[in-house]
C-alpha cells in the first residue's frame, strides 16, 4: 500500500530515521497533493495534522508500496494518537490513486494556526530528531 505523508515524514531525514536507509531506498517517492483538508499544527506539539476543509489543499509526498515490516515501523512512530485513513491524493493533474494517511483521533487537538515545514526545520527539526529515538528503533 502507499502512504500520504504531509508533515514530519516529508522531510529526509526523518524518513531515514523512521524506515532505515535500506528500506527507504526501496520505496518510491513522489509529490501528491491531498484536496479537501488542511494542514495544522497540534496543540502542544512538534508536529502537525490534516483536518476537513472544503476548499483546502495540502501538499506532501506519496511513498511506497510500503511492506509489513515498514507499515508496522509507521504506526509506532505514528503512535495511539494517530489513526490510518484512506484518501485519494492528486499526483497529476486530473490524475488521482489511493493512499493511506494518518489522522489525528481527536481533531481537538488541531490548532488554528498553519504548520508550515519550512519553519518547522531550523526551529524544531533538531529536537524532533533527537525525539524519534524514543519512538522508533531502525536497523539503520
Amino acid at each position: 500500500m502507499r502512504y500520504f505523508f504531509y508533515g514530519t515524514l516529508t522531510d529526509e531525514d526523518v524518513l531515514r530515521r523512521v524506515f532505515g536507509r535500506r528500506r527507504l531506498a526501496r520505496l518510491s517517492r513522489r509529490a501528491a497533493t491531498l484536496h479537501g483538508f488542511c494542514r495544522c499544527a497540534m496543540k502542544g506539539a512538534l508536529y502537525p495534522t490534516i483536518v476537513a476543509s472544503p476548499e483546502g489543499r495540502v501538499r506532501g509526498l506519496l511513498v511506497g508500496p510500503v511492506s509489513k515490516v515498514a507499515a508496522d515501523l509507521l504506526a509506532r512512530y505514528e503512535g495511539r494518537a494517530y489513526q490510518r485513513r484512506r484518501v485519494r491524493v492528486e499526483v497529476a493533474p486530473g490524475r488521482h490513486v489511493g493512499a493511506l494517511t494518518f489522522l489525528c483521533q481527536d481533531p481537538t487537538r488541531a490548532a488554528r494556526r498553519e504548520w508550515r515545514i519550512e519553519a518547522w526545520r531550523p526551529q524544531d527539526k533538531a529536537r524532533f530528531l533527537r525525539r524519534i529515538r524514543t519512538w522508533i528503533a531502525t536497523d539503520g
